[in-house]
């Protein structure tokens, strides 16, 4: 049987087994190259089905305290809602729902997008796949920005959001 199904999957993990590799303030007590070994666990197939990966850092006691008040929810909301519309409006689905074909015509790639995007797909070793999740989440950038055409700079910022070492990168102990 085929049941269809359809998920936003939110998931969080350590930098390494202690969880403290690359914090300013704290030193990792693992040992040399764990870390990378640590984080290579999650398999890459798994990996290339997860379009956007955030790295948190831990957040300063004056960060905590500062009274600057953040954007509110219903400014960040209204933005969302503006940028779902422009693409139900555009393709009759979210971006998330485009299908390969689809997102390539909805980006309405220049050719210097097109080139960095084909650039960044050799060096990075990007699959047919990861190409089109870096198309649907630039394609939501320019919609949160109001952009018509997805341009170098949201194709980059999609790449990096997707990025599978970020927090790898750093040396042990900050």
């Amino acid at each position: 049987m085929r049941y269809p199904a359809r998920l936003q999957l939110v998931a969080a993990m350590n930098p390494c087994r202690c969880g403290y590799f690359g914090d300013p303030e704290r030193r990792c007590r693992c040992p040399l190259g764990e870390p990378e070994r640590y984080v290579r666990r999650v398999s890459g197939p798994l990996l290339d089905r997860i379009d956007v990966r955030v790295e948190m850092g831990r957040v300063s006691a004056a960060e905590l305290l500062d009274e600057e008040v953040p954007e509110d929810s219903e400014t960040v909301a209204s933005r969302i809602a503006a940028a779902r519309s422009r693409a139900l409006e555009r393709n009759g689905k979210p971006n998330g729902l485009l299908t390969g074909i689809e997102a390539v015509e909805a980006a309405q790639l220049r050719k210097p997008a097109k080139d960095c995007l084909e650039e960044l797909a050799s060096r990075a070793l990007l699959s047919g796949r990861g190409i089109h999740r870096v198309l649907r989440v630039a394609r939501t950038i320019c919609d949160l920005a109001g952009e018509d055409g997805v341009d170098e700079v949201s194709i980059l910022a999609a790449a990096t959001l997707r990025e599978p070492g970020a927090g790898v990168a750093r040396s042990p102990g900050g």
